[in-house]
């Protein structure tokens, strides 16, 4: 099978009680809220139990990958802990179920952005991409002819 990139989500946990994440975000993106975050085509967004907001960089030119933006905007959070997961609806789940404070829905990273990325030298955030299939494990590869 074909090679895939997915995204790794981010939930965050251990917020002061009353932090507002999107007041947080303001400086960063443009907030549109959203009633739902579709599946199809879904963008950069975020979820919290007050609801969920489309994300537009304020500054497009600033970082390209949606992981940069996102740990960027994190720098300004107070203490708190990030969790790295993939699966949309799992991400979600947690915000609803009162697991994490927040969600942040970060679209897969293009194999473009990766090789740009690579080129720069520029290091990307942690669990920026999710390679799949993944290779087997075990395997031995041994030369035939000895």
């Amino acid at each position: 099978s074909q090679l895939t990139v997915g995204a790794i989500h981010r939930l965050v946990t251990g917020l002061p009680e009353g932090f507002d994440v999107a007041a947080a975000l303001e400086p960063f993106f443009q907030m549109d809220r959203v009633d739902g975050v579709s599946k199809a085509a879904p963008p950069l967004a975020v979820v919290t139990p007050e609801g969920a907001w489309r994300l537009t960089p304020r500054d497009p030119d600033a970082h390209t990958l949606d992981s940069s933006r996102v740990a960027a905007a994190l720098e300004g959070f107070p203490d708190h802990t990030l969790v790295y997961q993939h699966g949309r609806g799992t991400v979600v789940g947690a915000v609803a179920e009162g697991r994490a404070d927040a969600a942040f829905l970060l679209r897969p990273a293009t194999v473009a952005q990766i090789a740009e990325t690579g080129r720069s030298g520029v290091r990307m955030p942690p669990k920026t991409t999710f390679f799949w299939p993944k290779p087997r494990t075990g395997i031995v590869f041994r030369p035939v002819d000895d």
